[in-house]
């Protein structure tokens, strides 16, 4: 899974992965590509957030 807390490596340096998420936590936000506002939906047990307009 992926997370959004502040990750350090045990080399102390801190994790880049979540700087290359574009939607990911981001519902109701702009769409950095696009800047149409994220929407977000459950599937099962999992939520998940789209853009409608790069994502379709």
């Amino acid at each position: 899974g992926t997370t959004l807390r502040d990750y350090v490596g045990s080399d102390g340096k801190p994790g880049y992965f979540k700087q290359k998420l574009f939607v990911y936590g981001r519902e109701g936000k702009k769409c950095l590509r696009c800047e149409t506002v994220l929407k977000g939906i459950r599937l099962g047990q999992r939520a998940t957030v789209y853009c409608p307009s790069c994502q379709h």
